[in-house]
């Protein structure tokens, strides 16, 4: 099993997770499962997380008060529009979204590497999903 980046100096996987919380991709109770998965999965756990599992409403997770910095994924805009494609194929996507579902569709179309990486990240939403082989 393959560490995760979730500190400041390595923050890749936290920034993805970041990312999909910050865009609605994730609800804030699928954000506190995943963090249950790493503590069972994984070996090495930031004591960050234990902050947010005490966080009764998303509007109270802030990163820089939490984590003491933004985890930063590197990204450009297709990648986020890939994530909205995510998002709209979940039924997370909020009207407000600066894509059409179809747009966002097709931007997940041209990057399957994203809704691979999601799904690595969050295996446990496969089945929530009803998705088999990514």
């Amino acid at each position: 099993m393959k560490n995760l980046r979730l500190e400041r100096d390595n923050p890749r996987d936290i920034g993805f997770v970041h990312a999909c919380i910050t865009t609605g991709i994730i609800t804030f109770d699928e954000l506190k499962d995943w963090i249950y998965y790493v503590i069972e999965n994984y070996e090495d756990v930031p004591s960050y997380f234990f902050k947010i599992l005490d966080l009764e409403d998303r509007r109270d997770y802030k990163s820089l008060d939490i984590l003491g910095y933004v985890p930063h994924w590197e990204f450009d805009d297709s990648d986020i529009d890939a994530l909205v494609g995510i998002g709209f194929k979940r039924k997370k996507t909020s009207s407000d979204d600066h894509l059409t579902r179809e747009e966002a569709l097709a931007a997940l179309q041209r990057k399957p590497h994203i809704e691979k990486k999601f799904y690595e990240m969050f295996p446990f939403l496969k089945e929530k999903d009803g998705v088999k082989d990514i």
